[in-house]
């Protein structure tokens, strides 16, 4: 019988987005084993559009609920986990489901001892080489970058969506101005989106926003053109196929970043208090000032100089020196 796999990621969403090469390799690498998915249940719907996982399991964000899905993963006997997560709670989850064999990145030295294989946390690094640095550990060679596949007849229906919409593939940006509730220091100035939206569409683009957030109106009403809205009105798959199909996207440091490298898109992104140096990817287009106080990691700042310094002209410079 093949050995079953179990991957523990829970993460943020972009997060869950930037592990879909470690599911991709991982599967690869092991094609002949059963993989199974243990995450948040705020990210059902998500995974189950790339067909990689046998099933997926959630928890709830509840100890009592929570505690006896771990009890009864433990029934299920795993031969190999991967805890791609790192932090003491899912080190101590890998732990508690007995898996034989429990391979992951542990940020603490406690969480070491919950693994048969630990791989320390490392912070400087961006994506691509965070993986090359994790699968090298593991002596896997064979990494999966850009090979996500999306069931074709949903594909077809898409097409049939963006036609209905009156656009065509490539002819389209797209727009992601929003971030998480929390991280308000993220998020780019409303009437900036509206000039950069507006000069767009005066240079021939179609411009949707995308994405879940409630400034929409704010920035729509400082345009003087038409843009598309589409902010809370897709799921989770029409988002990742609107943005595959956009000549750019134009995003904050959010899942639409991920997303649009994930899809080989274009992208460019806004950067203020985070590092983009690891969180983005090489081919990303980055916009970044670095003024003295960033990188903070504060999700509010009565300033803004990180993203008050970043000027329509800068984003348009980046949007035509990509093209």
């Amino acid at each position: 019988m093949p050995e079953k796999i179990l991957i523990i990621k829970t993460g943020a969403l972009g997060d869950i987005i930037t592990s879909i090469p470690y599911f991709l390799t991982i599967k690869r690498n092991f094609s002949d084993n059963p993989i199974f998915f243990l995450t948040k249940k705020r990210f059902n719907g998500v995974m189950e559009n790339f067909n990689i996982f046998e099933k997926i399991y959630y928890l709830e964000n509840s100890f009592l609920k929570d505690f006896k899905k771990l009890i009864f993963l433990r029934k299920e006997k795993f031969d190999l986990i991967f805890d791609l997560q790192g932090n003491l709670k899912t080190n101590f989850y890998s732990f508690l489901i007995k898996g034989k064999k429990r391979i992951g990145i542990y940020e603490k030295p406690i969480g070491k001892i919950f693994l048969n294989k630990g791989i320390p946390k490392k912070k400087n690094l961006c994506p691509e080489e965070y993986r090359r640095y994790f699968f090298k550990k593991l002596g896997i060679k064979d990494i999966v970058i850009h090979e996500v596949k999306i069931d074709a007849e949903k594909e077809r229906e898409f097409k049939k969506f963006l036609k209905k919409m009156g656009l065509e593939e490539k002819k389209y940006v797209t727009i992601h101005p929003f971030a998480s509730p929390e991280w308000k220091t993220k998020i780019w100035f409303p009437e900036r989106f509206a000039e950069l939206a507006d000069i767009l569409i005066e240079k021939g683009y179609r411009v949707i926003f995308i994405g879940k957030g409630d400034d929409t109106d704010k920035i729509t009403g400082y345009m003087r053109k038409k843009a598309i809205d589409l902010t809370n009105k897709t799921d989770f798959l029409t988002l990742c196929l609107l943005i595959k199909y956009s000549k750019f996207l134009i995003t904050t440091d959010s899942a639409p970043l991920h997303i649009g490298t994930l899809f080989k898109t274009p992208t460019i992104a806004l950067f203020g208090p985070t590092d983009p140096e690891r969180h983005a990817s090489s081919d990303t287009i980055v916009i970044y000032k670095n003024v003295d106080c960033s990188p903070c990691y504060r999700k509010n700042c009565n300033n803004m100089a990180c993203m008050k310094e970043i000027k329509v002209e800068d984003v348009l410079r980046a949007i035509f020196e990509k093209k």
